[in-house]
């Protein structure tokens, strides 16, 4: 069984002179949404604060038709956020084969390019 040291070995080794791509490719796939850290779990965290009173205190105090314009426009934009977040989770796990091939690649000493992000769609 291998020890750490060994890993971190066998990965300087595969990455020796390819450092800029492989930063480079982990970055783009980053950006299409991939799941760089490979942990196979991801989590959400955050603090909800109770403020409905005063949201109810600030929707008494607005006329009736600013409200419609503002809970349209809220639902508009929740829309669409939710719409780019599915097709970012879409094509990330695709890209994130991708660069599982990628890094697969590398470890092997076989050619690694960047197109291996979209290998895998």
């Amino acid at each position: 069984m291998k020890r750490a040291s060994e890993f971190r070995a066998d990965a300087r080794n595969a990455l020796s002179g390819r450092w800029g791509g492989a930063v480079g490719t982990t970055f783009v796939a980053s950006l299409l949404g991939a799941n760089v850290l490979m942990s196979g779990t991801s989590t959400v965290s955050g603090n909800a604060v109770n403020q409905s009173d005063s949201f109810q205190k600030m929707a008494e105090e607005m006329p009736a038709e600013t409200l419609k314009y503002v809970i349209a426009v809220v639902i508009a934009i929740s829309s669409v956020l939710a719409i780019a977040g599915i097709i970012r989770f879409i094509i990330g796990a695709f890209v994130s084969l991708g660069l599982i091939q990628y890094n697969m690649n590398l470890i092997d000493g076989k050619e690694a390019l960047i197109g291996e992000l979209f290998s895998k769609s």
